[in-house]
């Protein structure tokens, strides 16, 4: 199968053609991808369906859902892998083209930014890639650990924004993923507090990741790549305003 995707010029032109249709007509697509838009809306349904939904957080349980079921089905795909999961045209046209209804649900039908406009705020883009630098052991525990009380829509975006300059590493946001889960609830209350910014812990273990990463290798740390995020949350002092030495690295 050939993967589509739009330029910035046919992601305006289509979105507005989507827009002047109040959300109501569905862009033309061709066989192949009219099977993926049928395949999307049933896996969308399944993941609505769903009876444990959280009430104050509508939203983000919606996210975590439905990006669980979007991310098995295109990792199943053939024609799918990261290469297509990185470029943004792909993800443009299945926000625009493919199942535009389906976004208009989380975002209604006329904002741009979570279609085409701002790439990192694109949905289907954002959703996919926050599972997927989660993943955990299987569907059911990264689910698990995803409706954790301090995961929110705002994680995703600290997630999935602060890629860094050389990329992603993907193994790293995996298990700062997983230790921020394992934190106490008071532990991020009082860190909260304390933060001069009244900032929280995972966006300070992010920032801070973000800077480390130009300089060390995780895999060289002491303890590898668990020892490296462990150095990250070790870096908060009980204070939770200040910054401890860096873990010793191996020679």
């Amino acid at each position: 199968m050939k993967v589509k995707t739009l330029d910035i010029n046919e992601s305006q032109e289509l979105m507005s053609e989507w827009v002047s249709s109040g959300g109501k007509t569905l862009p033309y697509v061709d066989k192949e991808y009219n099977s993926i838009r049928g395949e999307l809306s049933r896996v969308y349904i399944e993941a609505m369906h769903s009876n444990d939904e959280i009430g104050s957080r509508r939203d983000y349980y919606k996210d975590v859902v439905f990006g669980i079921k979007l991310y098995k089905y295109l990792i199943r795909q053939k024609w799918f892998n990261l290469r297509i999961a990185s470029d943004v045209g792909f993800w443009r046209y299945l926000s625009i083209v493919v199942i535009p209804d389906i976004v208009a649900q989380r975002w209604s039908f006329d904002n741009e930014d979570h279609y085409w406009r701002k790439p990192t705020r694109i949905w289907l883009r954002s959703i996919w890639w926050y599972i997927h630098l989660s993943w955990q052991d299987g569907s059911n525990a990264t689910k698990e650990m995803l409706l954790s009380p301090m995961f929110n829509t705002d994680t995703i975006l600290n997630l999935v924004e602060r890629s860094g300059r050389d990329g992603m590493n993907i193994d790293v946001y995996k298990m700062i993923m997983k230790k921020y889960s394992l934190q106490e609830q008071n532990t991020l209350q009082k860190f909260k507090e304390g933060s001069k910014k009244r900032d929280d812990l995972f966006r300070a273990v992010m920032r801070l990741n973000t800077a480390r990463i130009m300089v060390y290798e995780p895999s060289f740390c002491e303890g590898g790549v668990e020892g490296y995020v462990t150095s990250l949350f070790d870096a908060f002092t009980d204070e939770y305003n200040s910054i401890k030495p860096m873990v010793y690295f191996k020679q």
